[in-house]
């Protein structure tokens, strides 16, 4: 499987055609993960606030979107 496939499982849209994942919720949220092909990173965040911080508490990763991100890396060659 794809790490677009297990992006769009996990309930995320592909943005634009780029790197850039959002998952919108009922209740009006919006997070993305999104990877900086240039600089090799990789971002989780709430759309409008900042990437490390959302409402006071660290983002967290569930181990879905960690099988999804490494297969995304893996799929770009990252070493």
């Amino acid at each position: 499987m794809k790490a677009k496939e297990m992006f769009e499982k996990l309930g995320y849209e592909n943005f634009c055609g780029t790197l850039n994942y959002i998952k919108e919720y009922k209740d009006g949220r919006e997070i993305f993960i999104d990877f900086d092909i240039k600089r090799k990173k990789i971002s989780k965040g709430r759309c409008g606030f900042a990437i490390y911080k959302m409402d006071g508490r660290d983002i967290e990763i569930t181990l879905k979107e960690l099988q999804a991100i490494n297969k995304q890396v893996e799929e770009l060659g990252w070493k």
